[in-house]
């Protein structure tokens, strides 16, 4: 059973509607112990995960300021695991950057979410005019200051370009820390010549983790929610799948012409949580690889990469 907390204390307030479909049919799905934030409270902090009953999103409806959460997570964890890992939470595939390649027009490129360049600087040395957005400062301050990007703080919401500008957008691991996933991919539309692409990679709510984790929850009657605790976490504000990034993409004029599914990086998600009992567990971990090798065979694996069209 739901507990019930304040959803404005730490966040914006509570959505009355879907942010992609407009409908105000959202219902509870679980109360998980927010397992990031939260240890400087005196009281324990409960994450409210929430669904769309029309769309099918899922959403956490009291995420804390994603200004605030980033600082704090790139800190304790990103900047560490991304230094370890050469600068890289989640590699672009060369493909990616061949698709550019073939669809340069403006020579304009935008990264939402840079962190600390690395994309960037690849394309600039191609000879592209780099543009980046990166809530963290520590991050944007390595970006501007080591690797001399064209590099700004700032949310995805807030930034402004004219219209027709880029040839490309990359939002690598971006869209599902979005206070407004709808709102954002508008702008993209708009930013975005015609004929340009959009590059997205995000988790897959959809996952045979996730569905494992949630028989779990159900079949223990709510009393084993750890596997959810790891999945549903404050950094993440929506849990998007195929179907409802798709609809939202194709809503805002952005039409998928690839999606593929990809299996986490495990070395990458032990390393960033180094200080969790189950990250330093053998066994576990080696379930954890079990897991995620049936997940491959199944196609349902743990995050997934769509790349998008723009259409005027």
């Amino acid at each position: 059973m739901e507990t019930m907390m304040n959803d404005t204390v730490h966040g914006p307030a509570a959505p009355t509607r879907c942010n992609l479909c407009r409908s105000a049919a959202i219902s509870p799905l679980y109360a998980l112990r927010d397992e990031y934030g939260g240890a400087d409270e005196k009281r324990e902090r409960l994450l409210h995960v929430r669904r769309c009953e029309k769309c099918g999103v899922v959403f956490i409806s009291n995420a804390r300021d994603s200004v605030e959460v980033h600082e704090v997570f790139w800190k304790s964890v990103v900047k560490d695991v991304s230094a370890k890992f050469e600068g890289v939470s989640a590699p672009v595939p060369d493909e990616v950057l061949r698709l550019m390649e073939e669809s340069r027009k403006t020579n304009n490129v935008l990264d939402l979410g840079c962190g600390q360049g690395h994309l960037l600087q690849r394309l600039k040395k191609k000879g592209w005019h780099e543009f980046g957005v990166e809530v963290s400062s520590d991050a944007v301050r390595f970006a501007r200051s080591a690797l001399r990007l064209n590099v700004v703080q700032g949310k995805a919401e807030d930034v402004q370009f004219p219209d027709d500008y880029f040839d490309a957008v990359v939002m690598w691991g971006v869209i599902e820390h979005l206070d407004d996933p709808r709102g954002v991919l508008q702008k993209v539309h708009r930013i975005l010549r015609d004929g340009g692409l959009l590059f997205i990679y995000t988790p897959n709510a959809n996952s045979f983790l996730h569905k494992m984790a949630r028989l779990i929850y159900l079949g223990s009657g709510g009393r084993i929610s750890y596997p959810l605790r790891g999945l549903f976490i404050p950094m993440h504000r929506y849990y998007f799948n195929q179907a409802t990034a798709t609809g939202i993409l194709r809503e805002s004029g952005l039409i998928p012409f690839k999606i593929y599914k990809e299996k986490s990086s495990l070395d990458m998600i032990f390393a960033a949580h180094a200080d969790k009992v189950w990250a330093r567990s053998g066994s576990i971990r080696y379930s954890i690889r079990a897991l995620c090798g049936i997940a491959s065979v199944l196609r349902m694996q743990h995050h997934m990469g769509i790349y998008a069209v723009n259409r005027k």
